[in-house]
């Protein structure tokens, strides 16, 4: 009768959550009905559906009926029955479920201490995630159910910690993922017991592990770990993070900076009362650090001495700075005043042979640019000049990531926007900011007489840049690199550029001020434009770059401009076949080398071509362009 049996429990299992509904359900029915399901328990256990549905329907009488406290001695018989078949994993999610129900109900019995220890290794060793998530369940219940002082809660978190370095993956993700329970859900006195503990064997971890994944994990299990723990107990972390921040040994060093990084998430704005104890120690590190150029190219590296080139180093202190300078703002006006030297060696850095260092670095400038407190290191119109200079040239890598680009087109931007502020040509651009100006709104005015004759030669000048000045340098710099990268199959340098001229077009802000820089926008463009053999992504940044400029200048002006730059192209290339012609004539193996490389030229142009029609294919055809514009593709 194995079918019946299963049914009658099952149907218990569904009713007993609802007894305190059923008058009719008294002690003594509980009782009797817990007492058959313990005899139907010994009698099913070869029928593995019968067993499960009886352990199912004693687990909803043990949950659902806390007046009734069955007999102890069925409850520790029931139990050693569950530790001898403990490892079986068809039946580990219900045995779980009724280890949890008994922990709940607060019975003192020995063989639950003996199924917590196993508990442990299944959580650890068990090849099933579900095997695992139920045992961590059935852990937290029974360490939330522990006394603050309890022993075994030393125990336990002594071997979760011990485990932290397990040789399967699996095994540490389960390991890390239970310690992150155990901080969300245990009471802040049984943490502050175990906290230091707990901090000093997490650190150790995350200064040894080389796998992403558990350093990402352990990043997490910290971070709950400070926010949790009493003040006191989280300054005392704090006050170890700045000693090792200013040990000599480097890998020490890099640990308190990787705790570092933790604690600006868990402080945020009360980061500002310890800015003072950490800033010595990001200095040393920044001021000694030397480009050794050990870099075959970025990302390859080739050790020249034992110790290395410490570029991590770098790099994790400049990236402290950085969220510094986010948290705290104020550090700004703490740089600009008393470590002007720190600031010049953040500059240098701006050219570092490898390019995370430079992408940190350029994050600081960044900060320090768009602060609010940021007046006496903007207001050299020499380091203006440099920078501008220095993202050029960082604008030549090869090696410039989606951060980097953004990064670098918000510095560019800003500096083009300081260097219009600061022009010393008046006659080309005056700029008057009032008092109360916002600086990302500054008034431009064109300085203009009350004369016709005065005010045309004004309008002249506001037509054109001076090929002196600074803005007109950096304009002509970003240009030549739009056009020399037209070239590769690349696009990410191009929208960059673009990207700049639309920002300081809209800066402009009018029709007659931003017809400055249309001449140059529409030479960077324009050889995107007229080309086939262009990404499609670059196509649709030019395209996209074209009609912001249009709705800044209008569709006139943008027109004239464009024709005038293919007239101009136009006439380049015609002197050049003329040159060609008559040096076939004066020099033949010349002429003959130079046809030869624009032969080459051409081969790669075709291949670039035919590249971008493969990235849309139908039937493994390559989609002709008015075909492909007729239907839509």
């Amino acid at each position: 009768y194995s079918e019946t049996l299963s049914l009658a429990s099952n149907i218990w299992a569904h009713v007993l959550p609802y007894h305190k509904l059923m008058k009719s359900l008294s002690h003594e029915v509980i009782d009797k009905v817990f007492k058959r399901l313990m005899r139907l328990l010994e009698q099913t256990k070869g029928n593995s559906r019968t067993f499960d549905v009886v352990m199912r329907a004693i687990t909803a009488l043990l949950v659902n009926t806390p007046s009734y406290c069955p007999p102890q001695h069925h409850i520790e018989r029931l139990l050693n029955s569950v530790r001898l078949e403990m490892h079986e994993s068809s039946r580990q999610p219900i045995m779980f479920e009724l280890v949890q129900a008994v922990i709940a109900r607060k019975f003192k019995l020995a063989v639950i201490y003996d199924i917590v220890d196993q508990l442990q290794e299944v959580l650890i060793q068990s090849q099933s995630d579900a095997a695992r998530k139920h045992a961590r369940e059935t852990l937290l219940v029974f360490l939330q159910n522990c006394e603050v002082n309890s022993k075994r809660v030393l125990s336990h978190i002594t071997f979760l910690l011990t485990n932290l370095a397990y040789k399967f993956p699996e095994g540490r993700k389960s390991v890390l993922t239970m310690l992150g329970s155990i901080l969300e859900n245990l009471p802040t006195s049984i943490l502050t017991a175990h906290a230091n503990l707990m901090f000093m064997s997490l650190a150790q971890y995350l200064a040894n592990t080389e796998d992403t994944k558990s350093r990402a994990a352990l990043r997490r299990v910290l971070h709950l770990l400070l926010t949790r723990v009493k003040e006191n107990v989280l300054a005392t972390f704090i006050e170890i993070t700045s000693r090792w921040i200013h040990d000599e040994r480097v890998s020490v060093k890099s640990l308190g900076l990787r705790v570092l990084d933790i604690l600006f998430d868990v402080l945020e704005g009360r980061f500002s009362a310890h800015v003072q104890s950490f800033l010595p120690g990001l200095m040393h590190v920044v001021m000694s650090a030397e480009d050794q150029k050990v870099y075959l190219k970025d990302g390859e590296i080739e050790e020249l001495s034992p110790e290395g080139d410490r570029w991590f180093l770098l790099y994790q202190t400049l990236s402290c700075l950085g969220k510094i300078m986010i948290h705290v703002p104020e550090t700004a006006v703490l740089l600009v005043r008393d470590h002007t030297s720190l600031l010049d060696k953040i500059q240098d850095h701006l050219l570092y042979s490898h390019a995370w260092i430079r992408l940190s670095a350029s994050v600081v400038i960044n900060k320090l640019l768009f602060s609010e407190f940021s007046d006496p290191f903007v207001s050299s119109s020499a380091r203006i000049e440099a920078l501008s200079q220095v993202f050029c040239d960082q604008l030549r890598s090869e090696n410039i990531n989606d951060e980097m680009s953004d990064v670098l087109v918000q510095n560019l931007a800003r500096v083009g926007q300081l260097l219009l502020e600061r022009a010393a040509e008046g006659e080309v651009l005056a700029v008057s900011t009032p008092v109360k100006q916002k600086k990302e709104e500054p008034i431009l005015t064109v300085m203009a007489k009350s004369t016709r004759k005065s005010r045309a030669v004004v309008r002249t000048h506001q037509l054109e840049l001076k090929e002196e000045s600074s803005f007109a340098k950096l304009a002509h710099n970003l240009t030549g690199v739009a056009l020399r990268e037209v070239d590769h199959p690349t696009w990410i340098k191009r929208k960059i550029v673009f990207d700049w001229f639309v920002r300081m077009g809209r800066y402009l802000g009018h029709g007659d001020k931003v017809q400055l820089l249309l001449p140059l926008a529409v030479r960077a463009l324009f050889r995107t434009l007229e080309r086939t053999d262009q990404p499609s992504a670059a196509q649709e940044l030019a395209h996209q770059a074209k009609d912001a400029m249009r709705g800044l200048v209008g569709a006139q002006r943008l027109s004239d401009a464009m024709a005038a730059e293919k007239q101009l192209l136009d006439t380049k290339r015609a002197m050049r076949r003329k040159s060609a012609k008559e040096l076939i004539i004066s020099n033949p193996a010349q002429a003959l080398n130079r046809k030869a490389k624009v032969h080459k030229l051409k081969r790669k142009a075709r291949q670039r071509k035919n590249a971008a029609y493969k990235e849309a294919r139908i039937g493994g055809l390559s989609i002709d362009p008015n075909l492909q514009k007729r239907h839509k593709f």
